[in-house]
């Protein structure tokens, strides 16, 4: 991988593998994350997953972006039950309606 790919991965896990720790501790809500990133987080990994393992075993750390998969694999097994939000929620309408 490039320098500035490989940098920019780092970047993406570093802030995916905060949001799985965070779901994981039950401090931040899984629905809410799914909501805000579940695509995001699920296409990231299938880029981001075989470079992680490569880096796993070049370092011998098989820690690293472990959060970031447990939370792609977690939002993956609940994924046919999301419908996506401009399919979902057509009929939404705001609560203050004044303007």
């Amino acid at each position: 991988m490039e320098r500035e790919y490989e940098t920019s991965a780092q970047v993406i896990a570093m802030a995916f593998e905060t949001m799985g720790l965070l779901v994981y501790e039950h401090i931040a809500s899984f629905r809410i994350v799914q909501e805000l990133a579940g695509g995001l987080v699920q296409m990231m990994w299938r880029k981001i997953g075989v470079w992680a393992e490569e880096t796993r075993v070049e370092q011998g750390n098989p820690r690293f972006a472990e959060w970031v998969q447990w939370l792609a694999e977690r939002m993956a097994e609940r994924e046919e039950h999301v419908a996506p939000a401009h399919l979902a929620h057509t009929r939404w309408t705001p609560r203050d309606t004044r303007e």
